[in-house]
């Protein structure tokens, strides 16, 4: 998925969590569904270099091969913020630390991104013990502009129901 159908989906969970939507809940909330795409940002900066992209921003196309050209980066960047393991590791810090709510936001990214991954950005859940992939039934990569702000619609009717379910509770 793109980084603003993630960040609709904590705001969503940072209105539904006990705090409901306020400025801090929305911000961390909204941050740590961003975040396992944070650990790809070096990842990224190396193929921008390589291919001299504008705007620091790798093409789709850019990313085809990475993970066997640059073995060691895709490990840390990609493979292992999508992993059970580095899910259990970060979520269970992130909960320690911020509570259950942000923890749920941070997991939310990397379970829509499952079934939204294949080809080349399939993910690898039992990383680093197998090099086994899930492949998603869809590629939100290639999704044209408009089936896009069709998900994010829905993403914002998602959130203003939770918005106004809480008001409505309270």
């Amino acid at each position: 998925m793109d980084g603003l159908s993630h960040v609709l989906v904590g705001l969503s969970i940072a209105a539904a969590s006990p705090e409901g939507l306020t400025l801090r809940s929305g911000i961390v909330c909204g941050v740590l569904a961003l975040a396992p795409d944070f650990f790809l940002v070096p990842l990224a900066l190396v193929l921008w270099r390589r291919y001299e992209q504008t705007l620091w921003i790798p093409q789709a196309s850019d990313w085809a091969g990475a993970r066997p050209r640059y073995p060691c980066l895709s490990a840390w960047s990609w493979n292992a913020p999508y992993s059970i393991l580095g899910v259990v590791v970060v979520c269970g810090g992130v909960e320690a630390s911020l509570g259950w709510p942000a923890a749920l936001a941070y997991f939310s990214h990397v379970a829509i991104d499952y079934p939204t991954h294949r080809g080349e950005s399939a993910l690898r859940p039992f990383f680093p013990l197998s090099s086994v992939e899930v492949q998603g039934c869809s590629d939100a990569w290639r999704w044209p502009l408009r089936k896009m702000v069709i998900a994010w619609c829905a993403l914002a009717i998602i959130l203003v129901a939770a918005i106004t379910l809480r008001a409505g509770s309270s």
